[in-house]
């Protein structure tokens, strides 16, 4: 099993973890939290080959990291803001282009959040999507020059309480845009896996 298989088995499960047999939790009132992760960010799907120039290019693993601000109502549903950055390391191989380089790539999103909970259970599930802007501050074959897109970012995570006012957040990620290296033009993927601490400002404990 490739590893990329792998990581879509992985988003899968927390999809269906966060939807599956559970009950709408419905909070007593709004809170607001801030959040620092850390993570790994992977490229989906196979690899260009480039033509036009005799080589291809080999998009690896890399690490992310970044913030995200939440604002959940009184009800079920909640707004969720996060900006990220990773090296994004690219491996271009045939003539006339040779080596590596980082892409450096920023993301920014705004979500709808939906949270989910089994009965019973301390831990929190949550859904969410919404626009995504990805900028990559050097092509990958012109370094002098930046890709800006805009997509959409679904989102499937999970909240461990480790005291009234601070969690762990694991989430799983999915950047889903259009964009192209040279000839290839298609739609990407771009999967961030990260862990990271959730802290409530303010008001009541969680």
């Amino acid at each position: 099993m490739s590893q990329h298989t792998k990581l879509r088995i992985t988003f899968a499960v927390l999809c269906l973890a966060g939807v599956g047999p559970a009950q709408a939790f419905a909070q007593g009132q709004s809170t607001t939290s801030f959040g620092v992760y850390g993570g790994m960010y992977s490229p989906l799907g196979r690899d260009p080959s480039l033509s036009s120039v005799g080589g291809s290019v080999d998009r690896s693993n890399s690490f992310a990291f970044g913030a995200r601000l939440s604002y959940w109502g009184p009800g079920v549903f909640g707004l969720e803001a996060v900006g990220g950055f990773t090296p994004a390391k690219v491996e271009i191989a045939g003539a006339p282009l040779n080596g590596e380089r980082n892409q450096d790539v920023l993301t920014a999103a705004l979500k709808l959040m939906l949270g989910i909970t089994p009965s019973m259970s301390p831990v929190g599930f949550h859904i969410g999507a919404g626009p995504a802007f990805i900028r990559r501050g050097h092509d990958a074959f012109q370094e002098s020059e930046s890709r800006s897109h805009f997509g959409a970012l679904v989102n499937a995570g999970i909240r461990l309480p480790m005291t009234s006012r601070i969690g762990i957040r694991v989430d799983a990620e999915d950047y889903v845009y259009g964009g192209h290296i040279v000839e290839t033009s298609k739609t990407w993927n771009d999967l961030v896996l990260s862990a990271g601490l959730s802290f409530q400002l303010g008001g009541g404990s969680q």
